[in-house]
Parts: C-alpha cells; structure tokens; sequence
C-alpha cells in the first residue's frame, strides 16, 4: 500500500494552509457494513470547515460522496453539490 491519499476537499485545504499547518493525515479504521459494502468514518473538523454540519455537529443536509479508486491504495473523495433525479 503507498502512503497518503488525497481527499478532495478545497475548503478543508485553504483553511489548512491560511492558518499555516500542513492538512492533517487521520487514520480511520476500515469498518464492514453490511454483506456488500465498508465505510469509514470522516472527520467532523474537516466537515464543519466545508459547512456540512450545523451548530450541534449533525449532518445539516443531504450529502453526497463520490469516491474513485486512483491506485493502488489510493482513492479520491469529492463532494457532489447536486444530484440530477
């Protein structure tokens, strides 16, 4: 597996970069779901800088992630504004 992966998430990166600190690298645990599918869990921190969580931490919203397996241990995570039904 190579180090590092990058999340898409621009917000998240000038906040980072405007106060100075090189952006975080979180480990998060692999989770199994269900039969079909995992997930992983996202940092709050991270979501309240793009503005998906409200006053009290909770998801404000409905929200979409589209994920792209890049390499080798490497995937790409970007936030889809609007869905067309």
């Amino acid at each position: 597996m190579s180090g590092g992966y990058p999340l898409v998430f621009p917000r998240v990166t000038k906040f980072y970069e405007k106060a100075g600190c090189p952006p975080r690298m979180a480990l998060n645990k692999l989770r199994q779901l269900d039969n079909d599918s995992v997930g992983i869990t996202m940092p709050k921190d991270d979501m309240r800088v793009e503005g998906l969580l409200d006053e009290n931490g909770k998801v404000d919203g409905d929200y979409h992630i589209h994920i792209r397996h890049v390499d080798d241990g490497q995937w790409s995570l970007e936030l889809v504004e609007e869905i067309d039904a």
